[in-house]
């Protein structure tokens, strides 16, 4: 499997700037020593009163639910694969890119990337990465911008 189509539509007709990279072996792409952690986004399905949305956090970062569920002021819970399965038939598991509007879907993204010059992310499949400049990816998937993650609660 490679890169979502839809994706690398979206991302051709939006004019972003990307580049695909192989992820090393089937590790998560941060087994590059090369690459921060903090670069490396995940994307987290999460069920949001009837529907699915997205949440996308830094990969050394935990998903606080009770602050995004206090956020979002309805009761949010990840939803179980089954779920992510059944709504993403064309990605691979762990693998969902970061881009509701693919799907129709709200995008929620953590502060703490926003202060990073690039992101990098699974594109459908867990044998490749994109690496894209921040802004591009905030221009084309139009996320809400929250805390999301367990250690920025603290600062």
């Amino acid at each position: 499997m490679s890169v979502h189509p839809g994706l690398r539509q979206l991302l051709d007709r939006q004019r972003a700037t990307y580049a695909v990279l192989p992820a090393p072996g089937a590790d998560p792409p941060s087994a590059s020593r090369s690459t921060p952690p903090r670069l490396i986004s995940r994307t987290m399905v999460i069920r949001q009163g009837p529907g699915l949305s997205l949440a996308v956090l830094p990969e050394n970062l935990r998903l606080d639910l009770p602050r995004l569920s206090a956020a979002l002021r309805d009761q949010v819970r990840l939803a179980d694969p089954r779920e992510v399965a059944a709504a993403f038939p064309d990605c691979e598991a762990d693998a969902v890119p970061p881009f509701g509007v693919l799907y129709g879907l709200k995008t929620y993204v953590d502060e703490s990337l926003t202060h990073e010059r690039h992101v990098i992310f699974h594109a459908g499949t867990r044998g490749e990465v994109i690496r894209m400049p921040f802004e591009d990816y905030r221009r084309v998937a139009a996320p809400v911008v929250l805390w999301l993650s367990e250690s920025m609660a603290g600062a």
